[in-house]
């Protein structure tokens, strides 16, 4: 459909934005990728399934006013089936596009307004306990991953990886959205050591200080994949003690996780 046919079922029915399917996905978190990113059956542009030749979702350069046209406060507010707001959906989208094209075709732009009609959606947690910004990390790592692991099966590993030279390509994000993410929904500001999800009525200073269900901060999930240093410090900078922070089962801090991490090269900044 185009714009115009979008615009027209909009203006028709304004109520249609926010109603969900089956699953909780609304026709804004459908537009982010929600129904393409995580299907077993891969979609492409068409709806069509497992096409060889069909170009991924997230080839394709997202439209910031069809996303404000599809957006309001309570779309914004939507949980799906798994946990998941919009900006959730955005963040996946954004990191698969930047593995695919090195260029994400989700604008910052884009994610401002996401953020700006629901700005708790920035420590809103997920099934899993994450947060935007954790998705953001934890998508490069599950899709280095599983491509790792499908080399292994068609026997085509590579293990000539030179980390005295700077080992796997760099993940680096726009610093603008990395900042945007680690703003505070708070209106005071005001900063909390550690987040408890048991309590309700402690609610974190930024996406920084969250644990998602295994014990990890964004600080860790960055470390599992060759996060640029520049967005690394970002993250430290908003949650100083992070660095000391361990996972729950293994009890491994930021410099442990990021010295054996499958994905991170520990030598890249020893020039």
């Amino acid at each position: 459909a185009t714009l115009e046919v979008i615009r027209i079922l909009i203006t028709e029915y304004p109520s249609a934005v926010a109603y969900g399917d089956r699953k909780g996905r609304t026709p804004l978190a459908w537009y982010l990728g929600a129904g393409h990113l995580i299907d077993n059956n891969k979609r492409h542009i068409c709806g069509e399934t497992n096409d060889p030749n069909a170009v991924p979702w997230w080839h394709v350069k997202l439209s910031p006013p069809l996303i404000q046209l599809l957006i309001s406060s309570k779309v914004a507010r939507c949980l799906d089936d798994i946990g998941r707001t919009p900006l959730h959906w955005a963040c996946h989208f954004y990191s698969r596009s930047f593995l695919a094209l090195s260029n994400p075709t989700l604008p910052v732009k884009a994610i401002q307004i996401i953020v700006d009609n629901n700005v708790e959606a920035l420590v809103t947690r997920d099934s899993d306990g994450r947060t935007p910004l954790h998705v953001l990390f934890s998508v490069v790592a599950e899709q280095l991953d599983q491509e790792h692991q499908r080399q292994i099966a068609n026997r085509t590993l590579k293990d000539n990886i030179d980390l005295a030279n700077g080992g796997p390509p760099a993940f680096t994000p726009a610093k603008e959205i990395v900042e945007l993410l680690l703003k505070s929904p708070d209106a005071d500001g005001q900063e909390f050591l550690r987040f408890d999800a048991g309590r309700d009525d402690k609610k974190p200073a930024a996406a920084s200080h969250v644990e998602d269900m295994t014990g990890l901060l964004p600080l860790h999930h960055a470390l599992k994949v060759a996060t640029d240093p520049e967005v690394i410090k970002l993250l430290i900078q908003s949650n100083p003690t992070g660095l000391i922070h361990a996972t729950e089962e293994e009890l491994q801090t930021p410099l442990i996780l990021a010295l054996n991490s499958e994905f991170t090269a520990p030598l890249q900044t020893l020039q």
